[in-house]
């Protein structure tokens, strides 16, 4: 059946809709940021690994929350069914944490937010379509990526704002770990 969803994919996306599911329902509940902030200035061992874990759950406001559901919408179920749910959820896992940690060693302030798990996945698919062969992706594939990380690295210039290495640090990660994935997806894909 071309074009059509399959329940086989379905199954596959079990992480990406829990995901999308979890920030939502506890943006709308009103439980951020409570148990969902990295604060580098928390004097708790406990509340800054349980930050370093639980950060991209929380969303400060409305556009925040809306960008970062928009982006993972888009891109994190496709990644799932190309890539997926296992090797998915262990890489965006260690992504968070390793950013987390980064952000806890490197700076002083606070962190939340899934936009580095969104730059994740819209870096694996961006790697996938690239190494697709694709005419049209393989021309807009790097002046997507470099505008992104021009973009990200003005932006620490311009204002000092860790969540910008975040980003850098989620999307090289998808973009890395998505080429070297891409043949065992394409014959996942095609096996079917």
């Amino acid at each position: 059946m071309r074009g059509g969803v399959r329940v086989v994919d379905l199954i596959d996306w079990n992480f990406s809709l829990l995901f999308i599911t979890a920030i939502t329902v506890i943006y709308w509940a009103g439980l951020t940021p409570y148990g969902f902030l990295l604060n580098t200035q928390s004097e708790s061992p406990i509340a800054l690994a349980l930050g370093v874990l639980l950060y991209p759950l929380g969303h400060a406001e409305f556009s925040h929350w809306f960008v970062n559901a928009a982006a993972l919408c888009a891109f994190a179920p496709r990644a799932e069914v190309r890539f997926g749910t296992r090797l998915v959820l262990r890489y965006a896992l260690a992504t968070s944490v390793i950013c987390g940690l980064l952000v806890l060693v490197l700076r002083d302030g606070m962190l939340m937010g899934a936009s580095g798990v969104a730059y994740f996945f819209f870096g694996l698919m961006l790697a996938y379509y690239f190494c697709l062969g694709s005419r049209i992706w393989a021309f807009f594939v790097p002046f997507i990526v470099s505008f992104f990380v021009m973009a990200e690295i003005w932006a620490i210039g311009l204002e000092g704002n860790y969540a910008t290495e975040v980003h850098l640090v989620s999307l090289a990660a998808g973009l890395v770990l998505g080429y070297l994935w891409q043949d065992e997806a394409l014959d996942r894909q095609f096996s079917r």
